[in-house]
């Protein structure tokens, strides 16, 4: 999305906004016009970065803040620097394409997941309600889905250290000297783990990386290799 934040004219008619003080109706401007403001309203931002673009000092800006979350209208995660915008959902103008993928961009930039489940208990609108429990949930799958292939590969690099000693006993027969073993290892290694998911069962892996393995014995043997060195 454009870097430019719109704000409707009926900012200035809100009842909230205009109970504010000028000091507190001109910082919430700020929290929703700022370079870091996303289109969902939750963001990253430092109380440096609010100190030294707002004019406040750093008394004053946790005033403030600690007086709109009294209000129910943001939340700052102090660990994350996570500000949340909670109402910002509702004044999204189009829901196109565009849009729709800027929210599943941004959802998965958010550290605490929590602030994107208080945002969903207050949207007001049904259109942005769909739109954000739709966004949500193809987040969370993909999350899932990465967890679940990060999972798998971690398990399969546990598994290749575990049986070293098998590829070890296969390069002996090959007559491959140490140095010769660590680059043929390392070289496999990066050549299978990014095609792991087509050797899912470790014995047809290993049948794979012997037959591999013999016709990487024989090229280098035939090329005389300076790259690798024979008994």
């Amino acid at each position: 999305m454009a870097k430019f934040r719109k704000i409707h004219t009926s900012f200035w008619d809100d009842p909230y906004i205009e109970k504010l003080s000028a000091e507190d109706r001109y910082f919430f401007l700020f929290l929703l016009t700022n370079p870091l403001c996303t289109e969902c309203g939750i963001y990253t931002i430092s109380f440096k970065k609010m100190i030294y673009w707002s004019g406040y000092n750093e008394e004053t800006v946790k005033a403030i803040i600690k007086r709109f979350f009294e209000s129910k209208k943001v939340i700052y995660n102090l660990e994350t620097e996570e500000m949340c915008l909670l109402n910002k959902p509702n004044f999204i103008d189009h829901l196109g394409k565009p849009q729709i993928d800027c929210l599943i961009s941004e959802f998965k930039k958010v550290k605490d997941k929590t602030l994107i489940q208080k945002q969903l208990e207050v949207i007001e609108r049904d259109d942005i309600r769909n739109v954000y429990v739709t966004c949500t949930s193809r987040g969370e799958e993909e999350e899932v889905k990465k967890k679940k292939e990060e999972k798998e590969e971690e398990g399969y690099r546990q598994q290749l250290n575990t049986d070293k000693p098998f590829f070890k006993e296969q390069c002996q027969i090959w007559e491959l000297t140490n140095e010769a073993l660590k680059a043929m290892i390392s070289e496999f290694h990066s050549y299978n783990l990014s095609k792991e998911k087509y050797h899912s069962n470790f014995n047809d892996f290993k049948s794979h990386f012997v037959s591999w393995g013999k016709k990487k014995y024989t090229d280098y043997k035939k090329k005389k290799s300076s790259n690798y060195e024979f008994i």
